[in-house]
């Protein structure tokens, strides 16, 4: 029998809590990508799979993050938007960032990025999401970009479906009535999204476009690698986003977690994992949330079999879950990480907050160009130094 002290028990149910947290992310970043939620989360499990065979005591959670699926969608779109053209650019990506990692490229590159173009790149693809999310909840279509969004022909907000309305404030009241609480090892985003399930499941509303319409996991067959260098480029950008997440997370961590010394290993995992994802045709993601100082493998254990559960009764799980509450938890979150970044409490200085405010703006009005931006000012400052 295993001898698992309390503490480790309360680690492991600390980790279901966060896990349960993410998971309607996991589901919405599907959707947005264009692909459907099955994706994510065979692409989540493959990631977490990866680490727990392959990893050491590293305790966070990895699937795809926000900034990831927002930077992600923008390159595919620029590409065409196909689905061989996505898992293209994410194998590609995925062999760059492995290169990145065994060459320690990141160590003098992205460790030297300033806080204030990474807050404002951040930032801007966070209210992206917010924006993105709008749609989900008034029952409309779905958009990848903010571009194709608002050059759709007819307005966002023409048709309010008020029953997608009133499902997302049902998750509002729910996900903060249980935040208030601070209730120990309960999800507030997880059971808000379970909560308004079950009342759509008992009063059975007759309305398609609530639900999640789940797509057949269809492997992607053969991925378009044509018009190479545009590729090569795309796939670079996005695993300069992928190693800079990763990096942001590790930095985090360090500062209450001692088990983490080399960000090498991670780094080379995550693209690892990034590369069986796309052989699957699903989509995997970086390190998404930091957990609280883990010393062993249990947590990401708890993760991987949290996932296959997921992975196996997808289809039953999520019949009856609302779109439109999925859609709240992607508004709040992303609400709340604006919030936290645009009342510039990590920028200090005057200079700062103009770079933070042009990183901001130019992300928001595209990410490709808000990443080019950050890019400029990196090199600007570092240069000055």
């Amino acid at each position: 029998m295993l001898n698992i002290t309390n503490y480790e028990k309360n680690l492991i149910l600390e980790s279901l809590k966060e896990v349960l947290e993410y998971l309607p992310i996991i589901f919405v970043l599907g959707i947005i990508t264009g692909f459907g939620p099955y994706t994510t989360i065979i692409g989540t499990f493959i990631i977490a799979f990866v680490f727990f065979i392959f990893g050491k005591k590293y305790t966070f959670i990895y699937a795809p993050t926000i900034v990831y699926a927002i930077v992600s969608a923008s390159l595919n779109v620029s590409l065409g938007g196909r689905a061989e053209t996505l898992f293209a650019l994410l194998f590609v990506s995925s062999v760059l960032t492995i290169f990145i990692s065994i060459l320690k490229i990141h160590r003098k590159t992205v460790l030297t990025i300033p806080k204030s173009v990474v807050n404002g790149f951040i930032s801007g693809c966070f209210l992206s999401a917010l924006v993105l999310s709008l749609p989900l909840m008034f029952g409309q279509k779905t958009f990848s970009t903010l571009d194709l969004m608002f050059s759709s022909k007819g307005s966002v907000f023409g048709q309010i479906d008020e029953i997608s309305l009133v499902f997302a404030f049902l998750t509002f009241a729910i996900y903060y009535y249980l935040k208030k609480f601070k209730i120990k090892f309960v999800s507030p985003a997880f059971f808000a999204v379970i909560i308004a399930g079950l009342v759509n499941c008992l009063y059975r509303f007759n309305l398609d476009n609530i639900y999640i319409g789940i797509k057949n996991f269809t492997p992607v067959a053969t991925a378009d690698f044509g018009h190479f260098i545009r590729l090569l480029v795309s796939g670079l950008i996005l695993s300069l986003v992928m190693t800079t997440e990763i990096l942001l997370n590790l930095r985090a961590s360090k500062k209450t977690n001692s088990e983490i010394k080399s960000p090498k290993m991670p780094v080379f995992l995550v693209g690892l994992a990034n590369l069986f994802a796309s052989v699957t045709g699903s989509i995997a993601g970086v390190l998404a949330k930091r957990s609280e100082n883990g010393k062993n493998k249990f947590l990401t254990l708890t993760e991987a079999v949290i996932l296959f559960f997921f992975v196996v009764f997808f289809e039953k799980i999520s019949v009856f879950i609302p779109i439109c509450a999925i859609g709240a938890i992607l508004f709040i979150k992303s609400y709340e990480t604006v919030k936290n970044y645009v009342l510039m409490q990590r920028v200090k200085t005057f200079s700062s907050k103009i770079i933070y405010v042009i990183c901001f703006f130019a992300t928001l009005y595209n990410v490709i160009l808000g990443f080019m931006v950050a890019v400029i000012f990196s090199l600007i400052l570092k240069t000055r130094k």
